[in-house]
């Protein structure tokens, strides 16, 4: 079967007459698992194989709506950051047009708008002031809000499109998370904190070959997404229940 650019649940996920490279790796799996996992798999390797095939169709279809949310948000960002810009620009321009060099303010903005609504309409002095006060704070707000607003998203979208580009993001973290929860399923423990060797790599490289994906911009370097996943544990940002299986097991 030919390497592939996509993520795609295979055709033969559920095919019992497949021999997947998921299943051999499972198999090979020392059978002194400690309780509860003794109860879980013992006597039922034909479980723990359903399992790990259910836990590689997860991963695709987990690494499917990561890569679907990520990208858009990164190309809104950037739209947000243009138009917040070009806002910003502009509000600059026209406050600068009443005030003049140097750093605008209420106060400076304020006398120069009264001498403008008095060229062009008749009221009285003091609701031309009034006018002119509030014009000039919604003017200075705006002012303000365009430029937190290019700041904030131009960060936002830096940071986003860094995430998405990084090998393992946001395609690879979210397959390297189902992974995770399915080595504890089976193993009873958590994968190491190895970056290049050891059975939980191999378990990934099992799994990756099944699924037939291409090697893109060292796609299948694990180091990056491993090292995420174990930050996010530490964090609090992703959980693990050893005494259940995932709740994706059964859905």
């Amino acid at each position: 079967m030919s390497r592939t650019e996509k993520w795609i649940v295979p055709d033969w996920i559920y095919c019992k007459k497949f021999d997947a490279e998921l299943d051999g790796f499972i198999k090979s799996l020392p059978d002194g698992r400690a309780a509860p996992l003794a109860n879980r798999w013992q006597n039922n390797s034909g479980g723990a194989i359903d399992f790990g095939r259910r836990a590689l169709e997860v991963s695709v279809l987990k690494a499917q709506i990561a890569e679907r949310d990520s990208e858009p948000l990164h190309h809104d960002w950037t739209r947000v950051c243009e138009l917040a810009s070009k806002a910003q620009e502009s509000l600059d321009q026209f406050v600068s047009y009443f005030t003049g060099c140097g750093e605008p303010s209420t106060n400076l903005l304020e006398p120069m708008l009264i001498q403008f609504l008095a060229q062009h309409e008749k009221l009285d002095v003091e609701v031309l002031k009034e006018r002119a006060r509030e014009n000039a704070k919604v003017l200075m707000a705006a002012r303000t809000l365009a430029r937190e607003y290019t700041i904030y998203s131009k960060v936002k979208s830096s940071s986003l499109a860094s995430n998405y580009q990084n090998p393992g993001n946001p395609r690879k973290l979210a397959f390297v998370e189902v992974m995770f929860e399915a080595w504890a399923a089976l193993t009873g423990k958590l994968p190491s904190r190895s970056r290049t060797d050891g059975p939980f790599i191999r378990f990934l490289q099992a799994a990756w070959a099944d699924l037939h994906l291409s090697d893109l911009n060292g796609e299948e370097d694990f180091a990056t997404a491993i090292t995420r996943v174990h930050k996010k544990l530490k964090n609090g940002d992703f959980s693990i229940d050893f005494d259940n299986l995932p709740l994706w097991h059964s859905d």
